[in-house]
């Protein structure tokens, strides 16, 4: 709530057994965990925590994002939470170790993952929604809304989105997804990558031939440098979709 507290109900009885008060500023959003006795807020204050809601305590903070954390969103195996901030990033976070995983440009103003965790719907505050395929790290776009995206769902079959915005208009985006397809388009992916990276090779070494020594100490480096950099990309993929699993 903006009066900066958590409190959980009793469905059954519609009495509050638990009244959690330690976040400074409002409170932006909530998740449950899926598989554990938690729950998950993000703040105003920047923060996001997570809590025992057996025990009633506060099991662990997250800090990173340098504005207000305007959206949460929990994977369905539990190990891998999403956070948009106003910072204009959006966080992956390891709740198993508590780290940040990865930071990303974004202005999310909401954020779902499908039921299989394979995607992750992002809603933004100018009205676009992205379908982010972290199998293949391929980035869709859907216009439509001309306001903030306030809510994003998917259905039960991952094959339909369902985006709410502050126009009140709901926006069905019917998507293709199948496992056969995920597959197909990952391996795709890492051909199209080896490929790109023999024939960039091929050309270092064509133009290595006409030139001097020094030029080529300096085009050696730079295709290091740039070889480095593609192994450090491939190295944190791998790091995500082992979370995703």
């Amino acid at each position: 709530s903006t009066d900066r507290t958590v409190r959980i109900w009793r469905v059954d009885k519609g009495d509050c057994i638990a009244l959690i008060t330690e976040h400074t500023y409002p409170i932006r959003d909530l998740v449950f965990h899926p598989e554990k006795a938690q729950i998950i807020s993000g703040s105003d204050d920047t923060t996001i925590k997570v809590w025992d809601i057996n025990k009633k305590q506060l099991q662990r903070v997250l800090t990173g994002h340098k504005e207000h954390v305007t959206c949460l969103a929990i994977h369905p195996n539990g190990g891998l939470l999403a956070s948009g901030s106003d910072d204009k990033t959006l966080k992956l976070w390891d709740l198993n170790r508590g780290i940040c995983q990865g930071t990303f440009e974004s202005s999310a103003s909401s954020l779902a993952f499908s039921p299989s965790g394979n995607r992750l719907a992002i809603g933004h505050w100018n009205g676009q929604v992205q379908i982010w395929d972290m199998a293949t790290n391929n980035i869709h776009h859907f216009e439509g809304h001309s306001k903030a995206i306030t809510s994003v769902v998917f259905g039960h079959d991952t094959s339909s989105l369902v985006g709410e915005s502050k126009e009140d208009i709901l926006q069905n985006i019917i998507l293709q997804s199948t496992v056969e397809k995920e597959v197909e388009m990952n391996i795709e992916k890492f051909i199209e990558f080896e490929r790109d990276n023999m024939e960039a090779i091929w050309v270092f070494e064509q133009k290595a031939i006409d030139r001097g020594e020094e030029e080529l100490q300096k085009m050696t480096a730079e295709r290091q440098a740039k070889h480095e950099r593609q192994v450090e990309e491939w190295n944190r993929k791998e790091q995500i979709r082992k979370l995703l699993k």
